[in-house]
Order: structure tokens, then sequence, then C-alpha cells
């Protein structure tokens, strides 16, 4: 089947033979700062996809396909009612699992900040444990791999040795 894709600027639209989900991450790949939608159409010129554009910073939790600092953004495809009839259904089974990655993957971005953000806070627990850390030496040393015959090469001693297959110091 063939898709034609239109940038909305009446520059660069082209045809494409390419798989829905192929044509989808290429069209991703060469998305610039226009402030108009991209979209997909099937050779009736029915609109099969849109990428909308917005005009704005993405929020956190927004899905994010292409950033332009804060003068706007690309977000998530848009799928339109009865598209999966004019495309074969691996094609459709592939486009709907990367549509789903592409939210989870969204998701755990979401929880990796927020996580992040809870750890930077600071609490009289916290810093009980980290004063207790410190009269006991502060962080641990750093455990390196190496063999005898590197340990004598560099001169260093004391390093715990986890490499039992190249002569092991136990």
């Amino acid at each position: 089947m063939e898709y034609h894709v239109n940038f909305g600027t009446g520059a660069g639209n082209y045809d494409s033979n390419l798989p829905l989900d192929e044509l989808m991450a290429q069209v991703e790949s060469e998305t610039t700062y226009t402030q108009c939608d991209v979209t997909i159409n099937d050779d009736s010129e029915k609109e099969i996809a849109r990428l909308p554009w917005y005009v704005v910073a993405p929020e956190v939790g927004d899905v994010v396909t292409n950033q332009f600092g804060d003068f706007g953004h690309y977000g998530a495809w848009q799928m339109f009612d009865g598209w999966e009839d004019s495309v074969d259904y691996d094609t459709y089974n592939r486009v709907v699992r990367r549509l789903a990655d592409a939210e989870a993957a969204a998701e755990k971005q979401l929880v990796s900040q927020a996580a992040a953000a809870l750890g930077s806070i600071s609490t009289p627990r916290k810093a009980a444990a980290s004063r207790e850390n410190g009269k006991l030496g502060g962080r641990p040393r750093r455990v390196v791999n190496m063999t005898r015959d590197q340990l004598r090469e560099v001169g260093i001693i004391g390093y715990v040795i986890t490499d039992p297959i190249s002569d092991p110091i136990l």
C-alpha cells in the first residue's frame, strides 16, 4: 500500500510504500520545527495517522516524539477510526505494539523523574543515617577486578579480587 506523508508546509511531502510502523518511525526522524501537524494518508487520501504539533514546551507526563526547546514539540501519534481496514493485520499489530511501547516508556520516564525528585529530598532520618555512615568510615571503597599480575604491575594492595579465571588471589 502506498502512503502519502504531508508535513503541512507544502515542502518535503512524499509518497512511500514502507509498512505504516516503519513509515511513522521515519517521519519522526524527519520532523523539523514547522509548527504544523504531520499527517499520513492512504491511497484514497483518507487520513490514517496524525503527529500533532503543540506550540508549548511539554509538561511532565506528556508523550514527546520530538521537542524543539521551549518553542514546541510533537506529541503522540493519533490513529483514526477505520485505519486498520486499509492496512494488513501484521502492520496493525506492529503499530499497536509500538504505541504501547511508547506509552510504557513515557510512564517509566515519569516514574523515574518522580523517584529522582523524591530521592533528592533531605530528611532528618537521611541526615542521621549519613552521619552514622561517616562515623563508620564513609562510603565503602570501590571493588576492582584485577589479577595477581595486574596488582603487582600497579603496586596496589588491599583490593578485592573477583576474577577466578586468570590467576586469582583468594
